[in-house]
């Protein structure tokens, strides 16, 4: 068996495409994550400083401040009633949590969000939503500096990846 199998070259196509498919996963998972913390989390914000702690103190979209912002009211709704973290953390009376299962031969009857939906956020859940969905501006920071660095680690990964796999082939000679 050669040695020369294991030799990655510098310019090697398979090597451009996992370095850089890794990189764009990890991009789109950090952009996610700030997408989770500023979006979806400015509702959150508002229901925890709003003091919506129970079904009695629940508020609706328009009384947390979200009244002018079409588009996240819709993100906040479909995040709402799906069946994500979102979904356990943001509660509503009029809306059961979980979901009920359809009777047999039914769909899944229609869970909706009006302008009178009120929501709230339990106290068992409150720190939970606190770590998760607020931040500050150091979350941004930390994304942008995370992606500078990945890109360089991506950079220099096409020199160090050829002499490693070079030296390992060496091993073999």
């Amino acid at each position: 068996m050669s040695a020369d199998l294991f030799v990655v070259k510098a310019n090697d196509q398979t090597l451009s495409i996992v370095i850089w498919s890794i990189f764009a996963g990890i991009v789109i998972g950090i952009l996610l994550s700030v997408y989770h913390k500023y979006v979806l989390g400015s509702f959150v914000r508002r229901l925890l400083d709003s003091g919506a702690s129970s079904e009695w103190t629940a508020v609706t979209m328009d009384e947390a401040g979200l009244g002018k912002s079409r588009i996240l009211r819709l993100l906040t709704r479909r995040a709402i009633l799906g069946s994500g973290s979102y979904a356990k953390i943001v509660r509503s009376p009029e809306l059961p949590y979980p979901a009920p299962p359809p009777k047999k031969g039914q769909k899944t009857p229609p869970r909706k969000i009006d302008s009178s939906t009120r929501f709230y956020i339990p106290d068992d859940m409150q720190n939970r939503a606190i770590m998760t969905y607020t931040g500050g501006a150091r979350t941004i920071i930390w994304a942008l500096v995370s992606i500078a660095v990945l890109l360089g680690i991506a950079l220099l990964s096409f020199y160090i990846v050829p002499a490693l796999s070079e030296m390992f082939a060496n091993i073999f000679r």
